[in-house]
């Protein structure tokens, strides 16, 4: 099996990080490069769904990637004192002193630990006590504090944004890269973890389908790993796994097979219920099955996946959302009614043009990530479909420009 990993860096970093996951094997790495943090949530909404995990190189990315993508597997390369010995020893060679130095890549303690191993002064030397509790400005500030108390003084960062900063200044910077055994050590961690987690979720997966087609159905569950156990009226009864499950909604929040199923029968219900046993299971399957009966003619919900019952929306088109009351419309977005109703009288005065997330933000009074995550829902249950990009000219990277269908 092989996982597809995200691999997320500055520019600067990116390859470095791709050689050593390279050596990896049952790794395929995905680069995601940014030359500003700005950049980072239209690259994860363009890249997250079909990552298996993330490995970044800064901690302040891997919390907005643990913001952005619930739920996905994330792991983080720690600055290790090899990388920081061996940019203090090419500096030593370049007539550098490294007993004036301003580090960011280890905590105070940590570079204690190494300056006394090496037997070197750290009277004037400075580190911040926690590095991940400085923000970038901070982290600037502490070296141009350092550089203005402390003659022949030299910067050595874990930060590119921070190194052209202060090198714009006129500060001797120098830059520590991931250490390719660091990359590797992280990555390894975190493909332990997957495998924790996989293991732990091996959770027995019931579905309840009523009025399906029995060859379709069976073709579906086969292709899902599953087991179609046919019933004696409309209900069929289906045995999944959880990982395969999950990978196949999308984390539960779209199902696919749904649409295909309805378009060879006028009504279609799913029920799924996630437990440890197949009996739980079965109890949360008939829940989830009584729930998607309420949706109308086609419906899916599942149940048990540790909070409310969660609707499973079929992708829609244009003529099918016409026919769908607003409220089931919403859930199947995961958006309140009124959000959809005010986006929907919205779009009547801005006409039938493709929009940014900007754009909608505006529109909605919402601030860029939460504009950002209503098109990310609206997409999954084909509300809304990418249509090129915004190409006038700015700084940066084109916003992808979506088409809504309400």
């Amino acid at each position: 099996m092989t996982h597809r990993i995200g691999i997320v860096g500055h520019r600067d970093f990116i390859d470095g990080m791709m050689w050593a996951v390279h050596e990896q094997p049952s790794v395929q790495g995905v680069p995601i490069a940014y030359d500003s943090p700005a950049e980072l949530d239209d690259l994860l909404q363009e890249h997250g769904r079909r990552l298996d995990g993330v490995l970044t190189a800064d901690r302040r990315v891997r919390r907005r990637v643990e913001e952005l993508l619930p739920g996905m597997p994330t792991g983080h390369v720690e600055h290790a004192s090899a990388a920081l010995v061996q940019m203090m020893f090419r500096l030593t060679l370049a007539g550098v002193d490294i007993a004036r130095a301003s580090i960011d890549a280890l905590d105070a303690g940590e570079v204690a630990d190494l300056y006394a191993e090496l037997d070197i002064p750290t009277t004037d030397v400075t580190a911040p006590e926690r590095r991940d509790a400085l923000s970038e400005a901070e982290t600037v500030e502490l070296h141009r504090e350092h550089a203005r108390r402390t003659r022949g003084a030299v910067a050595i960062t874990a930060d590119p944004r921070v190194r052209t900063q202060l090198g714009d200044a006129g500060h001797e910077v120098r830059l520590v890269y991931p250490h390719a055994t660091s990359v590797q050590v992280a990555l390894r961690q975190l493909l332990v973890g997957m495998s924790t987690v996989m293991a732990s979720d091996a959770r027995v997966v019931v579905g309840l389908v009523e009025g399906a087609e029995t060859g379709a159905l069976e073709e579906e569950v086969t292709t899902l790993g599953g087991t179609l156990l046919p019933g004696s009226g409309e209900v069929h009864t289906v045995l999944l796994t959880y990982g395969p499950l999950l990978a196949a909604t999308s984390r539960f929040t779209t199902l696919p097979m749904l649409g295909r199923l309805a378009d060879l029968s006028a009504q279609v219900h799913v029920g799924l219920g996630v437990a440890p046993t197949a009996d739980q299971g079965l109890r949360e399957a008939a829940t989830a099955l009584a729930g998607a009966r309420e949706l109308g003619p086609v419906g899916a919900v599942i149940s048990g996946t540790g909070g409310a019952p969660v609707v499973l929306a079929m992708p829609l088109t244009e003529d099918t959302i016409e026919s769908i009351p607003p409220r089931v419309l919403a859930q199947r977005a995961g958006l309140s009614v009124t959000t959809l109703a005010s986006l929907h009288e919205a779009l009547k005065t801005h006409g039938d043009e493709p929009l940014t997330s900007l754009e909608i933000g505006q529109m909605l009074d919402l601030r860029p990530r939460e504009a950002r995550r209503v098109i990310e829902r609206l997409e999954l249950v084909g509300m809304a479909e990418r249509e090129g990009t915004d190409r006038s000219d700015r700084a940066g990277r084109p916003r992808i420009r979506y088409r809504l269908h309400l």
